[in-house]
């Protein structure tokens, strides 16, 4: 049997194959794909019997996969939307895995899989995902999911201060003032998050609303912030991004 993974966290994609590798080792990953373009483009010309299928990418989500190419095989969707995830897959079309992924969840998923006759019926999922306000719409990041001591932790959106990036490393700081490696740059970060709730201020660093205490103006139409947790460096809004931020603030 062979398994294609979907998934845009390189540490999430580590995790599956991990877990895929002991809870059903005769299962061969035959590719992987960290965005929609990619994955498109890849069934277009193949096809796989078991598809793992992370519901948010870096370039749009699982909707416009669906919507752009056939998927012949099981669908076995990863989420961290469980607020939705009951009302869209229980009409039978797909299992899904809640992240953090757990092992005997992943082997129940495969064997409810193995045990249909027929593929995913793709027409059916959408109409399902689409009720259950998966559409069109950008879906952000609810859960970060960060290595720590050998483990693996997610990280809730809303506990985040701000993301920031020195010499070239990124690092996540929560409302307690953990500091957290990550190993995705800010550009990829920025397209994650929810655009109500975190703005980029300047090249090195992502705030959120909740860790802003104080803004003053400047000289030349910019801003300093107060953060808190503070800030190790100045934070100051660049001049280009200012106008966006002021608006961004009063929305």
């Amino acid at each position: 049997m062979r398994a294609f993974l979907i998934e845009d966290e390189p540490v999430a994609q580590w995790i599956l194959e991990d877990l895929l590798r002991e809870v059903a080792p005769r299962i061969e990953i035959c590719g992987k794909a960290g965005t929609v373009t990619e994955a498109v483009a890849w069934f277009e010309h193949n096809q796989a019997d078991l598809v793992f299928m992370d519901v948010e990418l870096a370039d749009g989500n699982c909707f416009d996969i669906l919507a752009e190419t056939e998927i012949r095989g099981q669908i076995i969707m990863i989420t961290a939307y469980d607020h939705y995830a009951y009302q869209a897959f229980q009409n039978g079309t797909v299992d899904y895995l809640l992240k953090p992924i757990e092992a005997e969840d992943l082997r129940r998923a495969i064997a409810r899989c193995l045990a249909r006759e027929h593929g995913t019926d793709t027409a059916s999922l959408l109409s399902a995902l689409s009720e259950a306000g998966i559409g069109t719409d950008r879906i952000y990041k609810k859960r970060i999911l960060v290595p720590l001591g050998g483990k693996i932790h997610p990280v809730r959106t809303e506990d985040i201060a701000y993301f920031v990036s020195e010499a070239s490393t990124t690092y996540l700081v929560t409302s307690t003032g953990t500091r957290l490696l990550l190993g995705d740059p800010l550009d990829v970060i920025e397209e994650r998050m929810d655009p109500d709730r975190f703005f980029r201020i300047s090249r090195e660093c992502i705030v959120s609303r909740s860790s802003i205490r104080r803004i003053d103006p400047l000289p030349g139409n910019r801003y300093r912030l107060t953060t808190e947790p503070p800030l190790s460096s100045d934070a100051l809004v660049s001049r280009r991004r200012s106008g966006a931020f002021s608006q961004w603030w009063s929305a």
